[in-house]
């Protein structure tokens, strides 16, 4: 109770416009163990608990699964090479879940025909049946049309999701804060001043952490201007051996979205920067995000 009532204090102070970065670091610590299964409140009181390194939550389950989809599509279709059924990658079950996992019901519907939960059985019964020959290839044993028309539809994507984005993630707050009496629901609205700080602040968390996943490769997450409406995100970048081009591939993609324009938030030193990987960064409590200096 004594936790709850410094809570609630912090709250007060939400509410009243009296934004402190102190304020929002000890409500994320506090409330990761009082979420109740709300993924991003979780997620981002773990980031704020280990800056540095993750190796686990949904940014690390995201990143996984897209270095999964991206290794595969690097080593079959970007390097025009076929996806031959009698001669399967290792992983291959494992990149046909991603994929299912990330497809929405439309793309299912209208590539296969079928409701989520028939190819769900069908993708679960090929991959019972995938097989290591004595030659150390990897087939599908009994294979039917359906598992050839099933294998290359899950392989015709690689689908780009981030793990979250800002509106997911204050929602997701204010619930918390409401289920533990941190906030009543006449009060909601007074934290609407809010989402922008906190949006930016969970950047700031995130920025130069090193996701580490469970065969040893690792991303770096870094804070970016999207080119395409100037909005701030943070990416994953990894890098890849490219066979076809003999030579590492470096790539980012985003794990968290912001609506919020780098033209409005940020000083002209900031934008104009190329990039921000080697910049520590801050964010305020008026809602910018500055150089820590």
């Amino acid at each position: 109770m004594a936790m709850l009532s410094d809570l609630r204090i912090r709250v007060e102070r939400l509410i009243r416009g009296d934004v402190r970065n102190e304020d929002i670091s000890r409500l994320l610590l506090d409330l990761r163990d009082l979420s109740g299964g709300r993924d991003t409140v979780r997620e981002m009181g773990d980031f704020e608990a280990h800056r540095r390194e993750r190796n686990k939550g949904v940014v690390t389950a995201t990143v996984s699964d897209f270095f999964t989809q991206f290794q595969f599509h690097l080593s079959y279709t970007l390097a025009d090479r076929p996806v031959i059924i009698d001669d399967l990658p290792s992983d291959i079950a494992t990149v046909l879940r991603v994929t299912f996992s990330k497809l929405n019901d439309d793309i299912l519907k209208e590539r296969t025909g079928l409701e989520r939960a028939v190819v769900k059985k069908r993708l679960d019964s090929l991959c019972e049946r995938i097989a290591k020959g004595s030659d150390g290839r990897f087939f599908i044993e009994a294979r039917t049309q359906e598992d050839a028309e099933l294998l290359k539809c899950l392989t015709g994507y690689l689908i780009v999701q981030p793990a979250f984005d800002e509106a997911r993630l204050f929602d997701e707050f204010v619930d918390t804060l409401i289920s533990n009496n941190l906030l009543k629901n006449g009060e909601r609205s007074s934290l609407a001043s809010t989402k922008s700080v906190l949006a930016l602040y969970a950047v700031a968390c995130m920025h130069r952490c090193v996701i580490v996943l469970k065969d040893g490769k690792q991303a770096k997450l870094e804070a970016f201007i999207d080119s395409s409406f100037g909005k701030i995100q943070v990416g994953a970048v990894g890098s890849f051996f490219s066979k076809k081009h003999g030579k590492n591939a470096s790539i980012k993609f985003p794990v968290y979205e912001t609506e919020q324009l780098a033209a409005n938030c940020c000083d002209d030193e900031l934008r104009q920067a190329p990039q921000w990987s080697e910049t520590h960064l801050e964010s305020t409590p008026g809602g910018r995000l500055i150089k820590l200096a």
